[in-house]
């Protein structure tokens, strides 16, 4: 039996046997199952909270207050699901809450004019973020387990994605302008 199938059943278990506010979480925590995934699950969480930031940028759009309200208010959500993540799939929370990639993803498009171009270079540069994880990300991830590291490790990765997304966008406008 492979990792990948191991994992799914962890999680089928932990279903089972939870009532329906655990099995939200285990849905939130997993983001809608992308956790699941055999292959690259934390750039599929990725590429599945770029809806998120198109919200998050409409809402930004009508009053800055607003995007700041929904960020919170996703953060205390990453913080509920991985907190019932990491109690009801154990050690494979590790790999199968993905709800902290969706928040970083969400910090790294923080007041970021929202184009094309701006999706395509910020989702690659919190790619490229996710995968060195820069001080003090990971030192976060590691001394504080799947609940407080990977939620504060996400916010920092996302405010280096959204450093490395500024600099692109500076870049490439002073390549074209």
């Amino acid at each position: 039996m492979n990792e990948s199938t191991q994992l799914r059943g962890v999680f089928l278990q932990a279903r089972a046997q939870a009532g329906w506010r655990e099995k939200l979480a285990l849905l939130v925590a997993t983001w809608f199952r992308v956790g699941l995934s055999p292959r690259a699950p934390a750039t599929l969480a990725a590429v599945a909270a770029i809806p998120l930031v198109l919200l998050r940028g409409a809402l930004d759009a009508c009053t800055v207050v607003a995007g700041v309200a929904f960020l919170l208010g996703f953060v205390a959500l990453a913080v509920w699901a991985s907190r019932h993540g990491q109690r009801l799939l154990g050690d494979a929370a590790e790999q199968l809450v993905k709800v902290h990639t969706v928040l970083g993803v969400l910090v790294a498009f923080s007041l970021v004019p929202l184009t094309w171009w701006s999706l395509l270079l910020g989702l690659g540069a919190f790619l490229l973020v996710d995968h060195l994880e820069p001080y003090p990300a990971r030192a976060l991830r590691v001394g504080l387990g799947v609940v407080g590291g990977r939620v504060l490790g996400a916010l920092v990765l996302g405010l280096w994605a959204n450093l490395c997304l500024r600099l692109g966008l500076w870049a490439v406008s002073g390549a074209i302008g």
